[in-house]
C-alpha cells in the first residue's frame, strides 16, 4: 500500500511538472536523448541531475570493439537489445549489468558503419571506467535549407569551413573566425554544447562542408552566426567519434546582415 501511494505521488508530481513546462515554452535547444523503442521502455528521465534509468541485465550474445568502447548485444527479460560501455573484458555468454543506460535512437556508428534503432550507452558497475562521462552523439539535422550559402567572415583570422578543413594542421591551436548556419545542436554533454555549422563551402565526400564547434554557449538551429574559437585536430571522444578537426572554446555572435 505504501509503495502504491509513493508511485501515485511521483506520477502526480510528473503531471504537474509537465503542465508547468507547457505554460512556459523555451527557445533553448531540446536535449536529443529520447525514449527507447523497445518493449516496456524505462520511464525515468535521462536529463543530467534527474533519476537514472533502471539497469539493463542480460546474457551477452555478441560483442564488438570500437576505439574506447565495447558494444554488447544482450538477451534481456524484454528481448534482445544493444548496449555500449567503456572498453572492457566481456565474453559471449557472460551475464552482465549495464548501469545508467542512456537510450540513443537512430544511432549511427561511423567506425562500424552500422545503424541501431536504439542503443543504450552506460557503464559496468564497479568497473574502472564506471564514472566515465558519456561521449557526444550527433543528432539528426533539423529543418534547414538544402542549399546553404553564407558569406565568409571578415577581418583577421577569418576562414571558410572548407579552408579550415584544408589547413587544419597548420591552424592547430590557433584562433579562427568563421561564419555559418547552425544545422545541429547537442547540449549539456561532457560539460559543453556541441554545435555543427555549415556555410556552403566544401563537400560531404571530402568531409570539408561541416564544422563541429564546442562551447559553453548555445546557438539555435537555423541561426547564422559568427564563431570565434581555437582549432584542434585529431580529437577522439570514444564510441567511434573521432574528428580530424574541430573548433573549441567558441563564442557566438549573430551575423551582421
Amino acid at each position: 500500500m505504501r509503495f502504491a501511494l509513493i508511485l501515485s505521488i511521483v506520477a502526480l508530481a510528473g503531471s504537474i511538472a509537465a503542465a508547468g513546462c507547457k505554460s512556459k515554452p523555451s527557445d533553448a535547444p531540446i536535449p536529443v536523448a529520447s525514449a527507447p523503442a523497445v518493449e516496456s521502455p524505462p520511464a525515468a528521465s535521462t536529463r543530467p541531475g534527474g533519476p537514472t534509468l533502471p539497469s539493463l541485465q542480460g546474457k551477452v550474445l555478441e560483442t564488438t570493439e570500437v576505439a574506447n568502447y565495447t558494444y554488447l548485444q544482450l538477451d534481456t527479460a524484454n528481448g534482445k537489445v544493444w548496449a555500449a560501455v567503456p572498453k572492457t573484458n566481456i565474453a559471449v555468454g557472460d551475464q552482465v549489468t549495464v548501469d545508467r543506460p542512456m537510450p540513443m535512437r537512430n544511432f549511427h556508428s561511423p567506425t562500424l558503419n552500422k545503424d541501431y534503432d536504439v542503443i543504450y550507452f552506460g557503464v559496468i558497475p564497479g568497473g574502472a571506467n564506471a564514472n566515465m562521462a558519456m561521449p557526444p552523439h550527433p543528432t539528426p539535422a533539423a529543418s534547414v535549407p538544402k542549399d546553404i550559402k553564407v558569406a565568409k567572415a571578415k577581418g583577421p583570422n577569418a576562414y571558410s569551413i572548407e579552408e579550415i578543413a584544408k589547413d587544419a594542421t597548420k591552424l592547430n591551436g590557433k584562433q579562427v573566425v568563421v561564419q555559418g548556419m547552425v544545422v545541429k545542436v547537442n547540449t549539456g554533454i561532457m560539460d559543453r554544447n556541441w554545435i555543427h555549422i555549415q556555410d556552403g563551402t566544401g563537400t560531404a565526400d571530402a568531409k570539408s562542408n561541416d564544422l563541429l564547434v564546442t562551447s559553453s554557449e548555445v546557438a539555435r538551429v537555423g541561426e547564422v552566426v559568427v564563431v570565434k574559437g581555437k582549432v584542434a585536430v585529431d580529437k577522439n571522444f570514444g564510441s567511434g567519434y573521432a574528428y580530424k578537426f574541430i573548433v573549441e572554446e567558441a563564442s557566438f555572435a549573430p551575423a551582421k546582415p
